[in-house]
């Protein structure tokens, strides 16, 4: 296998991802919502982008080397990888990652043109993601509109050394990264009000 990154192709390898991260979240509801399953009651946030950078990429492939998990998903959620990005391009916008990967074939992966449309690479094509790996200890959903990524845990331990492994200011608290936004651009009523549907969401 070595260090491979790969689009989903197959219907089969399709129901196989989706039945993984189903563990993890309800496939069907919106972030806003909080879409984690039940068993997933701790939750931390950070900004969107930082999904494809390079400290975000170490700390994530370290976790996995560290407890000896050999890849991670990345899972385009919207656009619906069946509609329109498999019509397409004969395949899913869904991603294994093997965690020894660089992060350069990482991001030269996310930034290639998946078939004569370059606007459809995922880096612009996917608009909310998930990541995780297959012991579903924990997992990640972002919305690049709405500029959030939000990680859930099932238990205390899990997310003491998932963040052991980031700088120490990459994951702050829901509410933290939301007022955050606020601050930095002048948000309108609609947009403080899905915040708050947010925070409502994930405290409840």
């Amino acid at each position: 296998m070595g260090m491979t990154i790969n689009f989903i192709e197959s219907a089969e390898d399709l129901a196989k991802a989706k039945e993984e991260l189903s563990s993890i979240i309800k496939l069907d509801v919106d972030l806003i919502y909080n879409p984690f399953q039940k068993d997933f009651t701790i939750f931390k946030a950070f900004e969107f982008d930082r999904i494809y950078g390079l400290n975000f990429y170490k700390g994530l492939t370290d976790f996995l080397i560290k407890n000896r998990i050999n890849e991670f998903t990345f899972y385009t959620l919207l656009p619906n990888p069946e509609d329109y990005f498999h019509h397409h391009f004969a395949k899913y916008s869904i991603v294994k990652v093997n965690a020894n990967l660089s992060h350069d074939d990482f991001w030269d992966f996310l930034d290639t043109d998946p078939g004569n449309s370059p606007a459809d690479a995922l880096i612009f094509n996917a608009e909310t993601v998930a990541l995780y790996s297959k012991e579903s200890s924990w997992g990640i959903v972002g919305s690049k509109d709405l500029e959030i990524g939000i990680i859930g845990f099932r238990e205390e331990k899990v997310q003491k050394e998932f963040i052991r492994c980031f700088d120490p200011n990459v994951f702050v608290s829901i509410r933290s990264r939301l007022s955050d936004l606020d601050d930095m651009l002048n948000l309108s009523i609609d947009t403080k009000n899905i915040h708050e549907l947010i925070i409502k969401s994930y405290t409840d």
